[in-house]
């Protein structure tokens, strides 16, 4: 190679790396834009000229008027989710969620696998979802965060719009089963954001068995709710996650937390939902093992120790879970005289610690909210009669 091709291919890299560079701050600093517009914050100024940057932040103009979207995005695998999928989505259409407005992605180790097809014709078919994506390989929570993100982009989701992020084995319990009529109401008090407690459902006995198709629910299968048993047996596994936020925050890779900025800024409802956790079914294991080996062989990753922890519970105790341990907190919801709590009240709301950075979150939700409060309805009703 000649001096001066060697030259013009390492000028030629250096122009890609800092084009790159560029878009991905831009996308940053419109992202933060976006929010503190939204939020009567103050804009951050450019370095080069001092002057603000502008962006529209959402293609609603009249709060008061128009109507936002809710978006439910899950992602399913198609590898393991096969009898998990058709009771997921029917939950939510029956808690009054669009169909045309669920950003369905479906993941299989191999790109030929016949039921990433079959799972594409059930989701179009059945259900009338037209936004179904797929991808295949190593799954990642970074590629997964990814895929999120494009399919957001590509359908067009508005910074004022909710996003509904949930995974897979997720149902969430909705006040008054009405999704649309509780985040209108959250929409009313100025809150942009919700979290929710997992609680483990679990099989009598604490077994792992396979579920069954739609003619038994899967509150039927595994009537047993475990508040305490993924933080206890799960090395510190995560209790809650956020499930539901307006468009122009971010949520972080594993979609568990908003990312730091968006956390520093947001109005979170000061109550957390119950989400049933539908984990506990045949395939666990063998996604327990293929997780912990995928991180176990990356340095300075530890998440596999999460994984790890649960397979021991698993094998000290033949195969089943603890319902016993009086630590995990579980109970029956199948007696008769069981209540199925809705929620819990968050006892950090107003002085919340972000990365041991003092949130003052009372006062975040007194700014100002331009979105819209109403939200848009099936045309048709989804629900189950």
């Amino acid at each position: 190679m000649s001096p001066h091709s060697f030259a013009y291919m390492f000028i030629g890299c250096a122009i890609s790396a800092t084009l790159l560079m560029l878009q991905e701050s831009f996308y940053q600093v419109t992202s933060t834009t976006s929010m503190l517009l939204l939020r009567g914050g103050v804009l951050p100024k450019s370095p080069v000229n001092n002057k603000t940057y502008l962006r529209p932040v959402s293609s609603y103009q009249n709060p008061l008027q128009d109507q936002a979207r809710v978006w439910t995005q899950i992602t399913f695998s198609a590898e393991y989710d096969q009898e998990l999928l058709p009771h997921t989505i029917r939950h939510y259409l029956n808690v009054g969620l669009s169909p045309d407005t669920m950003l369905i992605t479906l993941h299989h180790q191999d790109p030929d696998a016949p039921e990433l097809q079959q799972a594409q014709d059930l989701l179009r078919n059945e259900f009338g979802i037209p936004h179904v994506q797929t991808w295949h390989g190593n799954f990642t929570s970074q590629k997964n965060c990814d895929m999120r993100q494009q399919h957001r982009q590509a359908v067009g989701v508005d910074d004022c719009d909710w996003i509904l992020k949930l995974d897979a084995d997720e149902l969430l319990r909705v006040p008054g089963n009405d999704m649309i009529t509780f985040l209108e109401s959250l929409g009313m008090q100025n809150f942009d954001s919700v979290s929710a407690n997992w609680v483990d459902r679990v099989a009598p006995q604490g077994q792992i068995p396979n579920i069954s198709d739609e003619s038994v629910s899967l509150a039927d299968q595994f009537p047993v709710g475990c508040h305490r048993f993924s933080q206890l047996a799960g090395d510190n596994a995560t209790t809650f996650k956020v499930v539901a936020f307006r468009g122009f925050h971010r949520e972080k890779r594993a979609g568990h937390r908003l990312a730091k900025l968006s956390r520093r800024n947001s109005c979170r409802y000061p109550v957390r939902l119950f989400m049933d956790h539908y984990k506990w079914s045949w395939p666990v294991v063998n996604k327990l093992q293929r997780r912990m080996a995928h991180y176990k062989a990356i340095e300075g990753f530890e998440w596999w120790t999460e994984s790890q922890a649960f397979l021991n519970h698993l094998d000290e105790h033949g195969g089943r879970i603890d319902i016993q341990d009086p630590q995990f907190a579980c109970q029956d919801y199948s007696t008769k005289d069981a209540a199925v709590p809705m929620a819990t009240v968050e006892s950090f709301w107003t002085d919340e610690v972000v990365d041991k950075e003092p949130v003052d979150v009372a006062a975040i939700c007194q700014r100002p909210m331009t979105c819209p409060i109403k939200l848009v309805r099936p045309i048709t009703s989804s629900l189950s009669p």
